[in-house]
C-alpha cells in the first residue's frame, strides 16, 4: 500500500466496517418496527374481532388451516366476542393476560341515544416495562353491508372515558375491543404472566351530552408503509 493511500473498509484504520454498518441499518429498521408495534398490535385485534363478529361468512377473515384447525380445536372461539348484552348498557369486571385481546358485543337499539363509556384496567410494572390497555369501538353490520367504524378510547395511566355519538343509520352491533399489551422484553413462559384486572362499563349519556369520540372509517386507518 503506497503512502498517502486509504486502507479499504474494514481493513483497519478509521474505516467503519461493512458489517456494522448493516448491523446498524438493521438495528434502525428493528426500532421503527418496535414504535409501529403498538399501531400493528391493535389494528390487528380489531380486524379479528370484527372478521368473527360477522354473520355472513363472505366477509370474515380467513386463516391458514394450521391456525383454522387450532380455533376449531378450542373450546369457544377466542376471537369471538366474550359476552352479548341486549342494548347499550353493560358492565364488566373480568382479567385478561397480557399480549392479548378480547371483544364484547353490544346490541344497538332501532333509535340509539349517546352512552359514556367508562374504563379502567389495573396497572402493571414488570420491572422491563408496563403493560398498556388499548380499547377500541367498532360500529359493525353483522351482514358486512356497511363499513365499519373504529375509534380508540382516549386513556391514561389505562383509564379512561368518553361518550360515544350514535351510530349511522344500518349499524347492528356496538364491539368493544380491548387489546392488552405487555413489555416487549418479558419471560418466555406464558404462564408466569398475570392476569391483569379491568372494569368496563356502557351507562347512558346525560341529556344534551357532547359526543367526545366521533366514528373514522376502519379502512383509512391502514396506509401503505
Amino acid at each position: 500500500m503506497g503512502a498517502g493511500s486509504c486502507p479499504p473498509r474494514g481493513a483497519g484504520g478509521g474505516g467503519q466496517p461493512q458489517n456494522q454498518h448493516h448491523r446498524d441499518a438493521g438495528g434502525a429498521r428493528c426500532r421503527r418496527g418496535a414504535d409501529h408495534l403498538p399501531e400493528v398490535f391493535r389494528d390487528f385485534g380489531a380486524a379479528l374481532h370484527l372478521g368473527a363478529s360477522h354473520d355472513s361468512s363472505a366477509v370474515r377473515l380467513g386463516f391458514a388451516p394450521f391456525t383454522a384447525a387450532g380455533l376449531a380445536a378450542t373450546k369457544a372461539n377466542p376471537a369471538k366476542p366474550v359476552k352479548v348484552f341486549r342494548c347499550l348498557v353493560g358492565k364488566v369486571r373480568g382479567k385478561t393476560r397480557m399480549w392479548s385481546s378480547l371483544a364484547y358485543r353490544f346490541r344497538i337499539p332501532v333509535t340509539p341515544a349517546p352512552v359514556d363509556l367508562s374504563f379502567s384496567g389495573k396497572v402493571f410494572d414488570t420491572g422491563h416495562g408496563r403493560n398498556v390497555f388499548d380499547v377500541g369501538v367498532l360500529y359493525v353490520d353483522r351482514q358486512g353491508r356497511r363499513a365499519p367504524h373504529l375509534s380508540w378510547l382516549p386513556l391514561r395511566d389505562n383509564a379512561g372515558t368518553a361518550t360515544l355519538a350514535p351510530p349511522a343509520p344500518g349499524s347492528s352491533d356496538l364491539l368493544v375491543v380491548m387489546c392488552h399489551r405487555g413489555p416487549l422484553m418479558m419471560l418466555a413462559n406464558e404462564k408466569t404472566w398475570p392476569s391483569v384486572p379491568f372494569l368496563l362499563e356502557l351507562t347512558p349519556a346525560p341529556a344534551g351530552a357532547t359526543p367526545s369520540t366521533g366514528p373514522a372509517r376502519f379502512e383509512t386507518l391502514h396506509r401503505e408503509p
